[in-house]
């Protein structure tokens, strides 16, 4: 029986020993597009496509929201990205 208990106690202290919590769950870190793949754009919060494409130093804007065309000119610049918007999230991005 002393044995037993021997071979049972480090396994039950072991238990004792603080465990640290969890890592935080959040959402996922947003991707960062490419400015040469329109396509990267797609699912991005607006803010952050329209910072995206100010730091890639191409001209934007938004053609659509929520399914209503914008104004918008019909110019075609092939750097431009038209951002096409669904409830804050680019849903479609063009150039022109």
């Amino acid at each position: 029986m002393k044995i037993l208990f021997l071979f049972l106690m480090p396994l039950l202290l072991s238990a004792c020993v603080a465990v640290s919590p969890p890592p935080p769950y959040g959402p996922a870190p947003l991707p960062s597009p490419d400015p040469y793949h329109p396509e990267s754009f797609i699912g991005l919060p607006l803010p952050a496509a329209q910072a995206a494409a100010d730091r890639a130093g191409l001209p934007h804007r938004v053609i659509e929201r929520d399914g209503v065309p914008l104004p918008s000119t019909r110019d075609f610049n092939p750097q431009r990205l038209n951002f096409a918007v669904a409830r804050n999230r680019v849903v479609r991005v063009t150039r022109g």
